[in-house]
């Protein structure tokens, strides 16, 4: 009795965008055994199989589209560009007596660059000894001190 065997091979995995596919094996197509294994670039989670294995009947698991990388690339590759943007927010300011605070830009949370512009009240001035404006800074703190307004209106 002649037996003829057939090779099961497997080809390689479809790579999903912003990630990678790692192979136990060099050889192209892959054989029974072989195993291939994501992973994503920094910022991204993998979202699927993890490692898939060539078998009798193909790769373990489905080949197509359950194999993705999903996050914010858009800030990732900002942040890998300015770094400082990204790593430090301030907290909102307090606003002084007789003062209302404005943010540039006005977005939440408060980033490293955020100016705080402060400005009085009807009924008051700025202080000769305050600046109207804070910018927020690396070190997560407000720069120079708390403005004062003083009352200009006397009753």
């Amino acid at each position: 009795m002649l037996l003829c065997l057939l090779a099961v091979i497997c080809p390689n995995l479809n790579v999903p965008d912003n990630g990678i596919v790692s192979y136990s094996d060099p050889y192209i197509p892959r054989a029974v055994g072989s195993t291939g294994s994501y992973s994503c670039d920094t910022g991204y989670a993998f979202s699927g199989t993890l490692t898939r294995t060539c078998g009798a009947t193909g790769w373990s698991a489905s080949v197509d589209g359950t194999a993705t990388c999903t996050g914010k690339h858009l800030l990732i590759r900002v942040y890998h560009l300015i770094p400082a943007l990204y790593t430090a927010t301030c907290a909102d300011l307090t606003p002084p007596t007789g003062a209302t605070i404005v943010y540039s830009p006005s977005t939440t949370p408060r980033l490293v660059g955020t100016v705080a512009t402060h400005t009085c009240n009807t009924g008051y001035t700025l202080s000769s000894v305050s600046t109207a404006t804070r910018m927020c800074q690396s070190d997560m703190q407000w720069s120079g001190s708390a403005p004062m307004c003083e009352c200009t209106l006397l009753l």
